[in-house]
């Protein structure tokens, strides 16, 4: 079905946020049509640099919204940049064609874990045993840290800062199906409940506190509306503020 476009937002790890909203607001994107948005920016290609571009799209059918569309882009450019493998491009030693990953490789992980509770059990999610290796205790404070919007009040928080704060206005986000979620007022996106939020620190934001206000979507603009909780959460990895697997920062 045709759809009226509302909002348009796109937050990146090099730039200021894109608000694409002016370019989008109002305007009907027909059924099986393409809607191109031309942004121009600068790439430095002195230096090597993966830039991240995260988007947000909400449509609106009437006076509620139909669908909101998250969408990643990833790329590297720059002098030397890093190869990405199997790889035909020319290597310093002789290698097999295309050449492989090579057994030194850096090996990131990623971990997913959810928790529900069958039946009648008289346990909850809430004393979880985070696995090994899950807590932040390096000495650099993490670039990227992906959230899931699970709703709640501030009384639903479960972590173990001890410089963890958390301040509702009214009832909080409890259950809100969408909210706007801004950090340090920027990587402003619409986040549907049960789904992710992505940050990631800026290369000269490094003070290990980030502040997260969750807000609700004006129905006029599809933009931040009035705001219903403000987080700070402490990101230095220490052992009095760590940072864990499976603990609960307000509705995040």
């Amino acid at each position: 079905a045709d759809t009226t476009l509302v909002s348009l937002i796109s937050e990146s790890n090099v730039f200021e946020t894109f608000d694409l909203t002016d370019k989008v607001h109002n305007k009907t994107l027909p059924s099986g049509e393409n809607l191109v948005i031309q942004q121009p920016f600068q790439i430095d290609m002195t230096s090597q640099q993966e830039y991240v571009f995260n988007s947000t799209v909400v449509g609106a059918s009437g006076s509620s919204f139909d669908c909101v569309y998250n969408d990643v882009l990833r790329f590297e450019v720059g002098n030397q940049a890093q190869l990405r493998y199997p790889t035909n491009s020319p290597t310093s030693v002789v290698t097999d064609f295309p050449t492989k990953i090579p057994e030194d490789a850096e090996c990131r992980l990623k971990a997913h874990i959810e928790c529900r509770v069958n039946g009648e059990r008289s346990s909850d999610c809430q004393n979880l045993v985070s696995p090994v290796g899950s807590k932040c205790t390096q000495e650099d404070e993490p670039f990227k840290i992906i959230f899931i919007y699970a709703g709640g009040d501030c009384t639903s928080s479960n972590n173990d800062q001890k410089n963890f704060e958390c301040q509702d206005s009214g009832d909080g986000p409890n259950v809100n199906e969408l909210v706007f979620v801004t950090t340090n007022g920027r990587n402003g996106a619409v986040v549907r409940l049960g789904e992710t939020y992505h940050y990631e620190a800026l290369s000269n934001e490094s003070t290990g506190i980030i502040e997260v206000t969750i807000s609700n979507i004006d129905l006029t603009s599809g933009r931040s509306g009035s705001m219903i909780q403000t987080l700070r959460i402490v990101t230095k990895c220490d052992e009095d503020d760590s940072l864990a697997l499976t603990k609960k920062y307000g509705a995040l």
